[in-house]
């Protein structure tokens, strides 16, 4: 027989549900569950175990949970040990998710702060251009002021 047995279990008679193996030329092929015989419950860790036809356990596997997929038929066993190195891994991918969006938030106040410092650049910009253009402006004044003086000193030597 190959039970299911909720881990804690202290006799063989205290077994979820079972099923007869199938053998073959002496060896165990199949051994196959009804789904509806399965342990709802999601949390609880299960093992199976084979018993003899004397009642002795003769092996039993490491513990695992059922997950069962709504809308499909279909339940999954995880054993303990991958469980908790998918556990170690979702944790590891919550700890760089977070560290991603610090980043993140870092780099779009990184992006504001340069945003606005190039407003100001360009406001600068401007303010420099309309100062140029008005100095430009007085040093042809003053080229002209400068050419009128030349030429009334010039007609007065004459």
């Amino acid at each position: 027989a190959l039970p299911i047995y909720k881990v804690g279990w202290t006799t063989t008679r205290e077994y979820y549900t079972f099923v007869w193996a199938v053998y073959r030329d002496g060896e165990v092929q199949q051994a196959l569950f009804k789904a509806y015989y399965l342990p709802k419950d999601e949390e609880d860790f299960y093992q199976f175990c084979y018993v003899d036809h004397a009642g002795v356990v003769r092996g039993a596997s490491n513990p695992f949970q059922f997950q069962t997929h709504i809308g499909e038929a279909i339940v999954m066993v995880t054993p303990l040990g991958e469980l908790e190195a998918l556990e170690e891994q979702n944790k590891k991918i919550l700890e760089d998710n977070q560290a991603l969006k610090e980043t993140a938030d870092h780099l779009l106040k990184e992006n504001l702060e340069n945003k606005v410092l190039v407003k100001k650049t360009q406001e600068t910009v401007k303010t420099l251009e309309v100062q140029i253009t008005e100095l430009q402006r007085k040093y042809m004044d003053l080229q002209h002021i400068n050419t009128t003086l030349l030429n009334q000193n010039t007609d007065r030597k004459s």
